[in-house]
């Protein structure tokens, strides 16, 4: 069950707690207690019961929700949905309840992902004036084709339910998507969804999608507290460093792009970043064939390349959000990069993957 590279972690890291598998135990017993899956109160992966403070592998994880997972019990996905919170996400759970917008929340969310344990990632495609506009946030490494369909309905059904669950918790107002679109086929339970989410439901789609009305994202938090925020965000802060030594210099210098983009540091700060002197940090790009300015340039093409084909951003608008001054030196720059021009690429099919400049 691979795991995609861009993630940066291994899907055999104990980095998940079991207190989502105890979660889905509790609620089959609880709506299918004739299923011989109920009757499991032990993981057999890790031969050990589950314990709610315990932590084991994405991999683990994913292969106990197989064992357990049945056609019958299609659409259970929404309800553990609503029955999740943002406490078991620990730290990075606290610090979205102490951000204070919802706008906020999502950053912070996105920033520090891989503290879930759990491989997903979005972008959010922001229109260029609010009023009266949606904003359509691109879920990718969701679904997978291998996976047998109960799977990949239920952490659809699950991850959507679960995040409108606690915006309207976190925000205290009842809220709702405009419309959601699923990359599997319309399974037989489909009008389920619809009555869950109140909005028109698309499947078959190219990707994971989920479009809300713009303004929602200003909505203040009611549990918004600065000082527990700027807490949390170090202990967040810590904790996703501590993940990241594990991986070479290309792997973290990688990482940092994405995660202080678009306001992406200079050599020195992300030596400092990185706990090293900006020589250590030459020197050891080196041992990799390779630079500093390299990686950023790479980054920065499969940005902007993600940019025109996933966005309607004009080249402009792309040009300041990956840092030059003006269109013209962007363009040179890409062309330099690519040997094309960005508008010849914004016309091309769309066969990249989005997860690719993520």
């Amino acid at each position: 069950m691979g795991i995609t590279a861009n993630l940066h972690y291994d899907p055999d890291d104990k980095v998940v707690s079991t207190l989502y598998l105890k979660l889905l135990i509790r609620l089959i017993k609880q709506h299918y207690p004739d299923s011989c899956a109920s009757k499991a109160d032990t993981c057999p992966a890790t031969r050990h019961p589950i314990e709610q403070d315990a932590r084991i592998s994405f991999r683990t994880l994913a292969a106990e929700f197989l064992t357990r997972l049945k056609p019958q019990n299609a659409g259970i996905g929404f309800c553990y949905g609503e029955k999740l919170s943002l406490i078991a996400a620990d730290a990075l759970g606290q610090l979205v309840m102490s951000s204070a917008t919802l706008q906020e929340a999502v950053t912070h969310l996105k920033q520090f992902r891989l503290l879930l344990g759990i491989p997903f990632d979005f972008e959010l495609e922001m229109p260029a004036s609010v009023a009266n506009a949606s904003v359509s946030a691109n879920f990718y490494a969701l679904y997978c084709a291998r996976y047998p369909a109960p799977l990949n309905w239920f952490i659809s059904e699950a991850l959507f339910s679960a995040l409108q669950q606690q915006a309207c918790w976190i925000t205290g107002r009842e809220l709702s998507y405009s419309r959601l679109h699923f990359p599997y086929p319309r399974p037989a339970h489909y009008e389920l969804y619809e009555k869950q989410f109140g909005c028109p439901c698309v499947f078959g789609a190219e990707k994971h999608s989920a479009e809300f009305d713009a303004e929602i994202l200003s909505l203040p938090i009611v549990t918004a507290n600065e000082d527990l925020k700027a807490h949390k965000l170090q202990v967040c802060e810590h904790a996703l460093m501590s993940i990241e030594k594990r991986f070479n210099p290309v792997q973290r210098l990688q990482a940092l792009f994405k995660r202080r983009f678009p306001a992406l540091p200079c050599i020195d700060e992300a030596a400092e970043e990185l706990g090293m002197s900006k020589s250590a940090l030459h020197r050891k790009l080196q041992e990799e064939k390779t630079s500093y300015q390299c990686l950023l340039n790479e980054f920065k093409r499969k940005k902007s390349e993600y940019f025109l084909k996933h966005t309607n951003f004009t080249i402009s608008e792309i040009a300041e959000q990956i840092g030059f001054s003006d269109s013209s030196t962007f363009r040179r720059a890409f062309k330099t990069w690519t040997g094309l021009q960005p508008s010849q690429v914004r016309t091309e099919d769309k066969h990249t993957s989005p997860l690719e400049a993520h």
